[in-house]
């Protein structure tokens, strides 16, 4: 009796809410319609459960995304962007001996920006690399993080039927976009490494230490991609979120708040 009224109140409140959120902004549209599809009370309970898990496995995938986004702007704003000048997708693992290090450095020398970091102070010291290593290294790992919190309980809700119908081609979207992020950062990255140009009219027998920048390009679709992930996966977990308590009522009171300015 219990579970029956529980199912009953939670049937109202969803197609209450989702009418709403649906009329005025689009929210809710993934949910499926349990009024015509479930006869069972209990079975209305568990799909509500396994749409609140998606939800709530969404919600947290944006939040890493925004951490990336903050992450990658501290790492640029240390300059530490350039500090790793190879990638590795699944094998990225840091020095561990002071050799190791060495080694590390001595390719890190090799090109541009490290020309530029002399000229500009004169000597660069091994804990200083380190630092900037570690920051563009942290960067690194939470993309990777992102991926394996995408990967690992998409293939169990996938297998589990939690997906709906219209869910599973948004799903491989958010795949196919964590794995174009982390291919654009390194087409970054790899831009940034290379000469910078020579000004018209200098000699080529004058010395020219020039400002190693990333393509303003790559840069840019890098950090764009990363906004619409982030837009997709809070919109994804909204939208499935809709029907939990806290949530429902609050985007419930909010979406009549916006609906009566907009009629008064």
């Amino acid at each position: 009796m219990l579970h029956s009224a529980k199912a009953a109140f939670t049937l109202l409140r969803v197609q209450l809410t989702r009418s709403c959120l649906s009329t005025r902004f689009g929210f809710g549209s993934s949910l499926p319609n349990i009024s015509g599809r479930f006869k069972s009370a209990a079975t209305v309970i568990k799909t509500i459960d396994s749409q609140n898990s998606i939800g709530k496995w969404l919600i947290g995938l944006s939040g890493m995304t925004f951490g990336a986004v903050v992450l990658g702007g501290v790492t640029r704003l240390t300059e530490s962007g350039l500090s790793m000048v190879d990638w590795h997708p699944f094998k990225e693992t840091p020095p561990f001996t002071e050799e190791q290090w060495i080694l590390e450095f001595e390719k890190y020398k090799q090109f541009p920006e490290y020309s530029f970091f002399i000229s500009q102070h004169g000597e660069m010291t091994l804990s200083r690399f380190k630092f900037i290593w570690y920051m563009e290294y942290i960067h690194r790992m939470w993309g990777r993080a992102i991926g394996a919190a995408f990967i690992a309980p998409a293939t169990y809700f996938w297998f589990k039927g939690y997906f709906t119908s219209g869910m599973k081609p948004r799903v491989l979207i958010y795949g196919s976009l964590i794995g174009f992020q982390g291919l654009l950062g390194w087409l970054m990255v790899r831009s940034g490494l290379r000469e910078p140009r020579r000004p018209a009219g200098l000699g080529k027998d004058e010395e020219y230490v020039g400002v190693p920048r990333v393509d303003h390009y790559w840069l840019c679709g890098h950090f764009c991609s990363a906004l619409l992930l982030y837009t997709l996966f809070l919109w994804g977990s909204l939208n499935h979120l809709v029907q939990h308590p806290p949530v429902s009522l609050f985007l419930f009171y909010i979406t009549w708040i916006l609906y009566l300015r907009v009629v008064d």
